[in-house]
């Protein structure tokens, strides 16, 4: 008797939270923890690419570079990122110093990269970003073939919008 009154304890619970999810209510999740996710913005061609997307509100976010075999600092070296936002712009010249190997893109069978700012060991691009409008993120002088990937922290919730949608995508030629 006592399992049937948990069971349906349960089910009610259940029932009530989908409910409130499916009409859109905000659930908190209980346990707090941060959502971390990993967006593929562009493929480089030629060392270059350029892409205007929505930057997601967020607590932290950070730019990968993303490649099938191991991409040495060398070839990114001199590489330079520009963003261009209602802001204005800031232009990134990648240093070997700067680039740190991780394991965020191993789910995809990819090597990855993180990139920090200029004269700064923080990976941190918030502050570069108009987080909710459109940015202009451009990628130039690279001497490999690589994706570029947007990780980003955002507060735990289970009604967070999805991403931005990507408002243009095309390749530079060189």
């Amino acid at each position: 008797m006592h399992l049937t009154k948990r069971l349906a304890v349960v089910l009610i619970s259940g029932l009530a939270l989908a409910l409130i999810i499916i009409f859109g209510r905000t659930v908190q999740n209980p346990f707090k923890v941060p959502v971390v996710k990993l967006v593929k913005l562009m493929e480089t061609k030629h060392g270059a690419a350029e892409v205007s997307f929505t930057c997601p509100e967020c607590i932290q976010c950070t730019l990968l570079l993303g490649s099938s075999n191991a991409i040495p600092a060398s070839l990114i070296d001199g590489g330079k990122i520009t963003i261009i936002n209602k802001t204005g712009r800031v232009d990134v010249i990648l240093r070997a110093d700067g680039i740190s190997e991780c394991n965020w893109l191993n789910r995809f069978n990819l090597n990855g990269l993180l990139l920090a700012l200029s004269n700064s060991s923080n990976w941190n691009w918030k502050s570069a970003f108009v987080l909710g409008g459109t940015n202009s993120l451009m990628v130039t002088n690279l001497q490999q073939e690589c994706s570029v990937w947007l990780s980003y922290e955002r507060p735990s919730g289970w009604n967070v919008p999805l991403f931005g949608k990507s408002r243009e995508r095309k390749l530079l030629s060189p």
